[in-house]
């Protein structure tokens, strides 16, 4: 018996003939090299979503006619279709194309089974038991499935175009990002000719207004924290706290260094290296950072990228490491071993968003966070997140101090 539907082998021996020009849809018909279907008619390729059932050849046409995923959608959607979800779509064009001789979601077509089908005369019968199950599996309105969220859309009667609306604001509003930063840069390129005219560097120039910037940040941060003091003095003060160390690399090719960790955590803006050091920033032995916890308590860390000058004492009270990603980072340490260190703190890798995870640091029990290059508004997510994580790593160390002192007694 034949797999598939007599339309989807009509289809899929059109694309074998000519690939670069999917079938054309004319007036709710589907024209193939060797004929003519209904643009609902069953393919017999069933969907692995369950309750789903098989696609219609629409579906699979516009699936073919269609380069990017959005646009697949959004059609669908505006035809009311079961789109072909996208755990199917390569199988599905594999075999339609040719690339696959079969399909494990094929049925095999019965359409010359008069036995399987009731005549005119005769009322298809309806089993009450199987038409509740596929109710409670979230099939209705005239048989559409609603079992996720992107065949939720396609009930009559509901209006989603909201959704579009919003995938389109986001576009414009990347759209807009990515000029506002192409006239930057021609500003900027127009500018530094003109200090070259002028008899001025340009870089000079740069310099000083990022001077000027982090100068003009650091005032309105002291503000803040003034104003935040003062509202803490109104009300009691406030309880403090030094909690413990936090070690970064050294090495200035790092993400995350001395230099510009304060910036990342205690104010959720994050500089790289290079600028800092443009800015005029000077390393120095060691940061401390201060951070309010959710119950209102200021809790102060000690900073270092220096581990070798730490005494057993101090290593007590190291509560997190950044990796760099190389093991020659932990040459000279009290636990030389990734393994050993990561085991007993709370290890962290920073990288940009768009740069392959390193194949040491998947090695080690450490989470990697992330930064992207040019988006500053993003910065204070990651230093949420690693806050998040040190607190749940305190949290549990805690616990299980709590739980080896109960055995002990």
């Amino acid at each position: 018996m034949p797999r598939g539907s007599k339309c989807l082998r009509a289809l899929r021996a059109h694309m074998i003939a000519t690939p670069s020009a999917p079938p054309e849809i004319v007036d709710g018909e589907v024209v193939t090299a060797s004929g003519t279907f209904a643009c609902d008619a069953p393919t017999g390729y069933r969907s692995s979503r369950s309750g789903a059932g098989v696609y219609s050849l629409e579906a699979v046409v516009l699936l073919l006619r269609t380069a990017k995923s959005s646009d697949y959608l959004k059609a669908c959607l505006a035809k009311k279709l079961q789109n072909v979800v996208l755990g199917d779509q390569g199988d599905l064009k594999a075999y339609v194309t040719g690339a696959a001789a079969d399909s494990a979601q094929l049925e095999d077509d019965d359409a010359d089974d008069d036995a399987a089908a009731p005549s005119a005369d005769e009322p298809a019968k309806t089993d009450a038991p199987a038409a509740d199950a596929a109710a409670a599996a979230g099939v209705g309105y005239d048989g559409i499935p609603i079992y996720d969220r992107n065949h939720g859309l396609l009930v009559p009667g509901k209006d989603y175009t909201f959704a579009v609306e919003l995938y389109e604001r986001f576009v414009k509003k990347e759209r807009k990002e990515r000029q506002e930063k192409h006239d930057e840069k021609v500003r900027e390129k127009e500018q530094a000719e003109k200090d070259i005219a002028a008899g001025k560097d340009p870089k000079k120039r740069k310099r000083d207004e990022q001077r000027a910037k982090d100068k003009a940040a650091a005032a309105e941060a002291a503000k803040k924290k003034r104003r935040a003091e003062a509202a803490a003095k109104a009300e009691g003060e406030p309880k403090r706290e030094s909690v413990g160390i936090i070690i970064v690399p050294a090495a200035m090719t790092s993400t995350v260094t001395l230099l510009n960790v304060a910036d990342l955590l205690e104010k959720g803006k994050f500089a790289t290296v290079a600028e800092k050091r443009s800015a005029g920033a000077k390393k120095e032995p060691m940061v401390r950072i201060e951070r309010v916890a959710g119950d209102g308590t200021i809790q102060s860390y000690k900073i270092v990228d220096n581990p070798q000058r730490l005494s057993d004492a101090d290593w007590r009270r190291v509560v997190a490491v950044f990796a760099a990603g190389a093991a020659w980072q932990f040459k000279g340490w009290k636990y030389a071993k990734p393994v050993d260190i990561f085991n007993r703190v709370l290890g962290v890798h920073l990288k940009y968003d768009d740069a392959e995870t390193l194949p040491e640091v998947k090695k080690w029990n450490v989470t990697v966070l992330t930064v992207n290059k040019f988006k500053r508004h993003l910065d204070p997510t990651t230093a949420v997140q690693f806050w998040r994580l040190l607190d749940d790593f305190l949290e549990k160390r805690k616990k299980a101090i709590a739980g080896m002192k109960a055995r002990k007694k």
